[in-house]
């Protein structure tokens, strides 16, 4: 009789790559994750894994979860949500066609506005809007004091997406991609830690074949494997210029 944890082995391989392998259940995701849910049940019942928050800013890039099912082909996204910029995503996909790269770009959670009002904070929101359908711009007064009670003032249908790039990459730019998953410590590392903060980033990079999902998030890494991965995908994109 089989066990509720039986573990698979998986033979086949992302090109060089190592075989993503679900730790925390032991089954292959595709086969039991809903397609309503972006990351498996195992993973959401981690405490340090915000994937309620992860799922909402992927929602809001237009991303659709990597681990419901197969999609067809290998796909390599990274996701970087910022406290004090906007978020951004970087996906890289390789197909019978070639590898292409699309960048995308959606505004942060909350962004001051500079009203001339010292007596109260003003400052723009984006919320979906389930009713329409539609993802707002909500503006909102915050009074100073004691007990201020928040007000909004104005709302308005929005694109979420700033920005969206897409272009080709050479078949030397995956293979080199994979060979960095597989000499570095990725394939061992836990999906999340402990280490966050208020002023930094949420890096979350999430692998995607035929025969499993893998994730991995850190907040702000300053050295190590993951850092040297995250770097080498960014430098890929046209956020190879900004400090990360």
């Amino acid at each position: 009789m089989k066990t509720k944890f039986q573990y698979i082995i998986l033979g086949l391989t992302l090109l060089s790559c190592s075989e993503p392998y679900d730790k925390l259940s032991g089954k292959n995701l595709y086969t039991y994750t809903r397609n309503s849910d972006f990351f498996p049940s195992g993973i959401n019942q981690n405490e340090t894994f915000y994937s309620d928050r992860f799922a909402d800013i992927l929602r809001q890039l237009s991303e659709k979860s990597l681990a419901d099912k197969y999609r067809g082909h290998e796909i390599i996204r990274l996701t970087v949500i910022q406290s004090f910029r906007n978020h951004f995503t970087i996906i890289i996909e390789r197909t019978d066609n070639g590898v292409q790269l699309t960048e995308k770009e959606t505004y942060r959670d909350s962004r001051p506005v500079d009203n001339g009002d010292t007596t109260k904070l003003t400052y723009d929101i984006i919320e979906f809007d389930s009713l329409a359908g539609k993802y707002m711009e909500v503006r909102k007064h915050l009074p100073m004091g004691t007990n201020p009670i928040e007000i909004e003032t104005a709302r308005k249908v929005i694109d979420p997406i700033i920005k969206k790039n897409s272009t080709k990459l050479k078949s030397n730019d995956w293979n080199t991609l994979c060979k960095t998953l597989d000499r570095t410590s990725f394939w061992e590392m836990y999906t999340a830690d402990s280490v966050h903060g208020f002023d930094g980033n949420h890096f979350i990079l999430e692998t995607h074949t035929r025969d499993g999902y893998y994730v991995v998030d850190r907040w702000s890494p300053k050295e190590g494997d993951f850092k040297i991965i995250t770097d080498y995908i960014i430098g890929l994109s046209s956020y190879k210029d900004d400090s990360n």
